[in-house]
């Protein structure tokens, strides 16, 4: 015995020899509670894409915004002084240097 099978989008109907088309309901995963998204979400088709302000960064479970450490690897302010602040960082002198045209010279 042969047996029917449909075509996303479609279901089979009653009589088992012929495909329907179905009504697909669009949901929009951003409009409750922002996807679960901290920051900013983003509804794609069939994915939610969570995004965030400057200075921070998504946390393991693509949702959560957490600050971004730009201290962290020592590169930011050319091995002076790195203040890290939620949402971003400063750069101050270390002592017997001051900042002149975003170069660090000795005084």
């Amino acid at each position: 015995m042969a047996r029917c099978a449909c075509h996303t989008g479609y279901q089979l109907s009653e009589d088992k020899n012929t495909c329907n088309g179905i009504e697909l309901e669009i949901v929009n995963s951003c409009e409750k509670n922002n996807g679960g998204c901290s920051h900013h979400s983003e509804h794609t088709i069939g994915a939610l894409c969570c995004s965030c302000n400057h200075g921070y960064q998504l946390d393991s479970d693509e949702k959560t915004c957490i600050d971004l450490d730009e201290c962290e690897n020592g590169e930011t302010c050319y091995a002076q002084l790195c203040i890290s602040y939620l949402g971003g960082y400063k750069c101050s002198c270390q002592e017997g240097f001051q900042m002149r045209m975003s170069v660090w010279m000795s005084v």
